[in-house]
């Protein structure tokens, strides 16, 4: 949005802190209704008014507040709106001032050892202190109530109601008095937030004044948090003890009305830490609010703009309103956050390097990184240094072939070798999944005392685990697989030395959430995430046709001018007519010279270099 950003008129406010709230896209109307300018003992005035703040007997603030306020003379910019039910000005507001003051954290060591991490905080905004945080409602004129009406499509209502409220101020003055209408519309209308309530108008909720007031400034009703937590607080005693569930504030409640719309709009942070609390305040708030029978939305956006008033001043409304169209409903909210993998590391290599450390106290270490990026490699680098510490390796994956291969690439035995000569399995084995259980042959115990301090490798995971709950091969043994897997995961967390590495091209959050519940308990982790994308080689063309005739006529004209192919179908059996039986003798009748390479539920569990390879890579 932009805005002239020539000098102010508003002699209440600074031309440094208006321009501030201008570039946050926020309209000069609700700049010059909400915000002034504060500096001297002001600030103290409009902070310091609960009865509960220790005074002096002279009134004066005891010594210790005015060392820790000292900050406040040197001026900033103080907010505060209005009581939604009646329009009154609200006593609570912030102030954020030119010259914040910081404090020291200490966060603990940072999981590689070593000393205590101590971190500077700047305290941005300051609220009065002694009184419960309040929600914010923004004071608008009628121009800006007009377009948050008209944008919920009750324009002509607020427009006759606006016209009455203009012909009601109007006989309260002198025919040569009286203002025109244009003028009235610039005026505040205390009567907006009130109507808001009255006609179960959608709502937003954010965090911060200026981005409701960015919000106000195009046609979206707005509430401003003070923090991502503020809006449904957990009741808790003198003591910090928790008493009772998460509630709506009183503010908002007002709102928790049937079928009212209303959109959760927080800021879209890069780090980690952030990011995992925005989701569980936005799922508690939103909770809460569709309990009520409200219909709850929630906006996100990929571009790299971290509050929603950046978004608008960079991106500007239309862009805002393409993200506000495609807002998600809170189910869709949980589910995405329940797939999408919030990770501790972003790296973005063709190979993933030697030198990629993690912390020493993981137990769970996860890559997600795409085909032929090296995440084997590095699993073997890791493999090496452990079994040189004589710490027994298990490799469990879904398919036999690629439990034969890696055991191979990784020097240790495969399942059958350990089966077949007692000396074999001194460094662990490689096995599929199918055969964790104490009737196959060799029997696996996760009790037993060789699997102590042991280190877990589950590559591909993803594929793993859909084998492990769904695999036809799984389903005679599968309570006994899930019972001895949960034993093994639960052994190696507890142990002082084992960890548990899991690798995929698909890994997501699903199935980390599941190896923690069978471990039964959130066990320190390090995910890494390589955004590195191979540039593609292949074209693919999709055919909808119900006759494949046409598909294979026309990839006899590619092999024939030299190109490779690759065919998915989901067939396997003679009978099938465009299975891969039948496509690889109908090809090599047609090529007797070309290499044919079919992989299908025989040929995985046959020996072959060639199927090898493309299984590992």
């Amino acid at each position: 949005m932009k805005e002239n950003k020539g000098k102010q008129q508003h002699q209440h406010i600074t031309t440094a802190h208006y321009q501030e709230w201008l570039d946050s896209a926020v309209a000069p109307a609700i700049i010059a209704n909400n915000v002034k300018s504060l500096s001297g003992n002001t600030p103290y005035e409009y902070l310091f008014y609960s009865d509960d703040i220790k005074r002096l007997n002279t009134g004066r603030l005891t010594s210790s507040d005015l060392k820790k306020y000292s900050h406040l003379p040197f001026g900033g910019w103080w907010v505060n709106g209005v009581n939604p039910l009646t329009g009154d000005e609200q006593l609570w507001g912030q102030f954020k001032c030119d010259t914040p003051r910081v404090i020291v954290e200490v966060k603990g060591d940072n999981g590689f050892g070593g000393k205590p991490v101590t971190k500077e905080k700047i305290i941005k905004y300051e609220a009065p202190p002694k009184v419960p945080t309040e929600a914010m409602f923004l004071r608008v004129t009628y121009r800006i109530g007009l377009n948050v009406f008209r944008k919920a499509g009750l324009g002509k209502e607020y427009a006759e109601y606006a016209y009455h409220q203009y012909k009601k101020s109007s006989k309260k003055l002198n025919n040569l008095d009286r203002i025109k209408l244009l003028d009235f519309m610039e005026t505040e209308d205390k009567g907006f937030w009130p109507l808001v309530i009255d006609l179960n108008l959608p709502i937003c909720i954010t965090e911060g004044a200026k981005k409701a007031g960015a919000l106000l400034s195009i046609g979206i009703a707005a509430i401003s948090l003070a923090g991502i937590w503020n809006g449904c607080p957990i009741p808790k005693d003198a003591l910090g003890n928790q008493i009772g569930l998460p509630r709506l504030i009183p503010q908002l409640d007002l709102f928790a009305t049937k079928d009212r719309e209303i959109s959760i709009c927080f800021d879209q942070d890069t780090l980690l830490k952030t990011r995992i609390n925005v989701k569980k305040a936005t799922e508690r708030l939103g909770g809460l609010f569709n309990r009520a029978g409200c219909q709850v939305k929630i906006l996100t956006w990929d571009a790299p703009e971290k509050g929603v008033d950046d978004l608008i001043q960079s991106k500007g409304q239309d862009y805002f309103e393409s993200v506000y169209e495609s807002r998600l409903s809170l189910a869709e909210y949980k589910i995405q956050g329940f797939l999408n993998l919030i990770p501790d590391l972003t790296i973005n290599e063709r190979y993933i390097p030697e030198s990629l450390q993690y912390p020493q106290n993981a137990k769970l270490i996860g890559v997600r990184s795409l085909h032929g990026t090296g995440k084997t490699e590095w699993l073997a680098k890791k493999i090496a240094y452990y079994l040189a510490n004589h710490q027994k390796v298990i490799i469990i994956v879904h398919r036999e072939q690629l439990a034969r291969e890696l055991a191979r690439r990784f020097g240790i035995d495969y399942r059958t070798e350990v089966k077949d000569n007692q000396c074999f399995g001194q460094f662990g084995y490689a096995l599929c999944i199918d055969s964790l259980h104490p009737k196959a042959k060799p029997a696996f115990d996760p009790e037993a005392k060789q699997w102590e301090d042991a280190v877990v490798i589950i590559d591909e995971v993803e594929q793993v685990l859909w084998h492990l709950l769904n695999g036809g091969t799984c389903q005679k043994n599968r309570v006994r697989i899930l019972k001895t897997f949960k034993q093994l995961l639960q052994r190696v967390a507890q142990s002082k030395e084992g960890k548990i590495f899991i690798a995929d091209a698909d890994l997501c959050s699903i199935s980390i959430n599941y190896l923690e519940q069978l471990i039964g308990y959130k066990v320190p982790k390090f995910i890494v995430n390589n955004s590195y994308v191979p540039k593609a080689e292949r074209l693919l063309y999709r055919f909808l046709k119900k006759d494949p005739g046409e598909l294979i006529s026309h990839l006899e004209n590619n092999i024939k001018k030299g190109h490779k192919v690759i065919i998915h179908t989901d067939g396997q059996k003679y009978q099938s007519t465009w299975g891969t039986r039948t496509l690889e003798s109908y090809f090599k009748r047609k090529f007797p010279s070309l290499k044919i390479l079919r992989i299908d539920r025989k040929t995985v569990t046959q020996k072959n270099e060639m199927l090898l390879a493309v299984l590992i890579n």
